[in-house]
């Protein structure tokens, strides 16, 4: 009762005409940050009525119009995004740095390109670059999803205040299909069903059930009238954002300060996670291999492990960046069918860049966590050889106008130099870190270590000259060089400056493959028998400098450490995703850390980084390491530096480390999770 009492206390306060604005903190003076630890969802079963509300203070949107010809036509989507954004802040009178999250459901642009425009229009509507922003994409259900999103993250405690939004401009971004359809689509009626276009759909829905053309029209004839009459009336006034654009105006059509998240009563467990090798994009083991065949054998493989019910899986959330949305959220759908997922098994993916796949997992934690469901499938999937970094289309020239948005399209390498220069990390200490990375990932690779993480993947290399096909059979990570020395990284010249220290030899590799989490309630796992791998207990999104998007880590970590009621020294392993040398150098010098507990099996300069993927593979990385040390090793943490200027990380548990303690359910957190109870 009492948290519900200042619910409406807060709620109260931001309907005041006048608020008084909070000063964002800086780290280094340049790096300022707040946190969002943020969660997701998909709502599969009904939940029981919340105990403090989720509850929605303003809902606006934009006119609609119609795409190529309409109102809309030569409007960017960043500022179709932007208005309702600030005017859900301006109506409020909230102070933009209180928002934990942006959740922005959208389909059809590709997914880096898209996720940019989002995180520019929130920087146009006025939101400091402390408030992270993401996408999700469940086809025409994405605005709804993000929604949902933002609702089960409150729920969940991972912060107080969310946006959830849609957009969609089916003008700049027509529906489209990138490259080749894989050909096993042929084997599988229902796989072949995920390609129809929506008319044939329909078509097969008035035949099988009866339903008349007079029907149908008729429903046509009134929805016209009743949205006529509403237009009329001026109903739609109240929530149309009218919107300055080149024709016309078109009217008629430091992220939340943090709360520590509780213990949970009934623990989200990790049961089983995997992954396939990584492999050099367009040269490596999968070149010639279709995303879904990547993604299907991970997702069967938890399955077959645990002997899990599939139809028991509430949802499976795909953290996916490159690729086209539609396209994407098609062939997860299909790699579902492939791993034996029957149709009510619900699909949809999920983009924070560099983060999705830890995103897609704290989505489903948080989704178990409000109750939506009991048993869910966070997984990553790229392929950098099928999708390409690109950007589709005319960047908004009103780009021009803020730094902030044009340091969203710097050269991610640009960032890297960015983060040497600014913060004195030498091109000796990035070439050092790199050889340490191959030499770990190859000791644990001869060691047979992997071998308990990586799904083998039966493909096939085709032969660029002659066309012909050999079946393989994938199994190793294909970018371990065990021989790089310093003096082989010196030679390399600079990429990305003249006289910078950025090169391939001190950067993540663009790879290829796939990785998927099992997760599910405690009671569950105990119900079902199962060894209980890892728990899940808090993830944080903050957001940074774009210019030094790098960064990301050194102020998420600490935000998701904080949340577990940890402290840094409580940490075990550390899981931080080598996107460059750089800035893997600074987080590390910066938040001290020793580097003994780092990376301890390598990182993405020697294995790989494809970037929708790269957080599943952590996980199933870190929690099968936390295994084998056993009692030497309760806590771990993931985290990723992520475009546009943004970080997160993750806080895990190892499975059977809390066992004699119950959960410390009856226990206060500070006693649970210390050291001292190990």
């Amino acid at each position: 009762m009492e948290k519900a009492i200042e619910r409406q206390r807060v709620l109260l306060h931001h309907i005041r005409p006048s608020f008084t604005s909070s000063s964002l903190e800086n780290i280094d003076s340049s790096i300022s940050a707040s946190v969002c630890s943020a969660g997701d969802s998909a709502a599969y079963h009904r939940t029981s009525v919340f105990g403090d509300d989720v509850v929605i203070v303003a809902a606006y949107r934009t006119a609609l119009c119609k795409s190529k010809r309409g109102g809309f036509k030569d409007t960017y989507p960043d500022d179709l995004l932007a208005p309702v954004l600030r005017t859900l802040i301006e109506k409020t009178n909230v102070n933009p740095s209180e928002v934990g999250d942006i959740v922005v459901g959208t389909v059809l642009a590709p997914g880096s390109q898209r996720a940019s425009e989002c995180r520019m229009a929130a920087f146009y509507a006025g939101f400091p670059e402390t408030v992270p922003v993401r996408t999700v994409n469940r086809q025409c259900s994405s605005g709804l999803q993000a929604v949902a999103d933002v609702a089960a993250a409150i729920k969940a405690g991972f912060y107080d205040i969310g946006i959830g939004a849609g957009l969609e401009s089916m003008t700049a971004n027509p529906m489209a299909w990138e490259g080749d359809v894989n050909p096993r689509v042929k084997s599988m009626e229902q796989a072949q069903n995920c390609l129809l276009p929506m008319g044939v759909t329909s078509e097969n829905v008035a035949h099988r059930f009866g339903v008349t053309r007079q029907e149908q029209d008729q429903a046509a004839v009134e929805s016209h009238r009743k949205a006529a009459a509403a237009t009329a009336s001026g109903k739609f006034k109240e929530e149309i954002v009218p919107v300055k654009t080149k024709a016309s105006v078109c009217s008629a059509g430091d992220s939340a300060a943090y709360h520590r998240t509780s213990v949970f009563g009934d623990d989200v467990v990790i049961v089983a996670a995997y992954r396939t090798a990584l492999c050099k994009s367009k040269r490596g083991g999968f070149k010639d291999t279709y995303p879904d065949d990547l993604l299907a054998p991970v997702l069967r493989t938890l399955i077959e492990k645990t002997n899990v019910n599939p139809s028991e899986v509430g949802d499976i959330v795909v953290g996916t960046v490159l690729a086209p949305g539609s396209q994407r959220a098609s062939e997860c759908r299909m790699a579902a069918f492939y791993a034996g997922f029957p149709e009510t098994v619900p699909v949809r993916t999920v983009n924070r860049q560099c983060s999705s796949g830890l995103q897609a997992v704290a989505d489903v934690a948080a989704a178990i966590k409000a109750g939506f469901y009991d048993i869910g499938i966070g997984a990553g999937l790229e392929s950098m050889t099928a999708n390409p970094m690109a950007w589709e289309g005319d960047v908004n020239p009103r780009v021009k106008s803020m730094e902030q948005a044009q340091n969203c399209l710097l050269p991610m390498g640009v960032t890297s130099e960015n983060v040497a220069r600014r913060f004195g990390v030498t091109r000796q200490e990035q070439d050092q870190a790199a050889v340490e990375s191959h030499r770990k990932a190859a000791a644990a690779t001869a060691s047979g270590k992997f071998k308990e993480e990586i799904v083998p993947v039966k493909t096939k290399i085709v032969d660029p000259k002659t066309g012909d096909e050999k079946p393989v059979t994938i199994s190793v990570d294909d970018g371990i060089r065990p021989n790089t020395t310093v003096a082989d990284l010196a030679k390399l010249k600079p990429v990305f400056k003249k006289d910078g220290s950025t090169t391939a030899g001190n950067s993540s590799q663009v790879s290829d493959g796939a990785g998927a989490v099992l997760l599910m309630k405690r009671s569950v796992a105990v119900q079902k028998g199962l060894q209980i791998l890892g728990v899940f207990r808090s993830f944080a999104a903050v957001g940074v400098d774009p210019a030094i998007m790098g960064v990301g880590p050194a102020v998420a970590i600490p935000a998701a450490v904080k949340s577990a009621g940890l402290e840094l020294d409580d940490i075990d392993l550390f899981e931080i995703n080598e996107a460059f040398a750089s800035q893997f150098v600074y987080c590390r010098k910066k938040l001290e850390l020793d580097p003994e507990k780092i990376n301890v099996n390598g990182g993405a300069m020697a294995i790989g980084h494809p970037l929708g993927a790269t957080g599943a593979r952590c996980v199933a990385t870190l929690l099968h390491e936390m295994k084998r040390r056993g009692k030497d090793c309760r806590f771990g943490v993931i985290s990723m530096c992520i475009g546009t200027g943004m970080g997160a990380a993750a806080v895990f548990e190892r499975g059977d480390s809390c066992d004699d303690l119950s959960n410390a359910r009856k226990v206060e957190t500070h006693n649970f999770l210390s050291k001292a109870s190990r």
